[in-house]
C-alpha cells in the first residue's frame, strides 16, 4: 500500500540530524513532498534528494516561516534546526543571546506558525544535552522519561527552555 502524499517541512534540513532525516524520508516515504528550511544552503557531505524544495531562511522571522508555511502548506513538521556553540564556546556566555533567540524564539515561532497553519503533526528534535552536559561517554538511553534540568552549556538550557512551550502547543 502506497503512502498518502503527505507534505513534510524540515526546518534546519541541511544540517547533519535535519539532512539525514530528510534522506530518510525521502527513501522510506517516496511519495512525501518534502521542503526543507535552513539558514545554510546544503553541503555536499549533506546533499538533498532531488525532489526535495529547499528555501533559504531564518526562523526567527515570523514574516519568512510564514510565507514558507503558506507556500509548502505541511502537514508535517519536523524541527531540526538549532544553533550549537563550537566546543570553545559551549560553557562561555559570549553566544547566549544568538543561542537564545534562535533554540528558544525560533522554535516557538515554528511551533506558533504550525498551530495557526493546522499542522497535523510536529516533531522537534533535541540532544542529550537537555538534561546532562557530559558528552565525554555515550548515553544510549536517555529518553523523554529523564527529567528536565538546567546545565551549564547555553545549548542545553535553551533547548530545555524550549520544552514547556512545546509541550503547552499539544492542544
Amino acid at each position: 500500500m502506497a503512502d498518502a502524499a503527505k507534505k513534510v517541512l524540515i526546518s534546519g534540513g541541511t544540517g547533519f540530524v535535519g539532512s539525514a532525516i530528510v534522506r530518510a524520508l525521502a527513501e522510506k516515504h517516496p511519495n512525501f513532498v518534502l521542503a526543507v528550511i535552513d539558514q545554510s544552503p546544503p553541503q555536499s557531505e549533506h546533499i538533498l534528494p532531488q525532489r526535495t524544495t529547499y528555501m533559504q531562511m531564518d526562523i526567527t522571522s515570523t514574516e519568512a516561516l510564514s510565507r514558507a508555511f503558506e507556500t509548502v502548506k505541511p502537514d508535517i513538521v519536523v524541527h531540526t534546526a538549532g544553533i550549537v556553540p563550537d566546543l570553545a564556546e559551549r560553557f562561555s556566555r559570549r553566544l547566549e543571546q544568538e543561542v537564545w533567540k534562535i533554540n528558544f524564539e525560533g522554535t516557538q515561532n515554528m511551533l506558533d506558525i504550525s498551530k495557526k497553519s493546522g499542522v497535523e503533526v510536529f516533531i522537534y528534535t533535541s540532544s542529550c544535552c537537555v538534561v546532562i552536559d557530559d558528552t565525554r561517554v555515550a548515553h544510549p538511553n536517555i529518553n523523554e522519561e529523564w527529567p528536565l534540568a538546567f546545565k551549564s552549556t547555553i545549548y542545553g538550557e535553551s533547548k530545555v527552555g524550549t520544552n514547556p512551550h512545546q509541550q503547552n502547543s499539544r492542544n
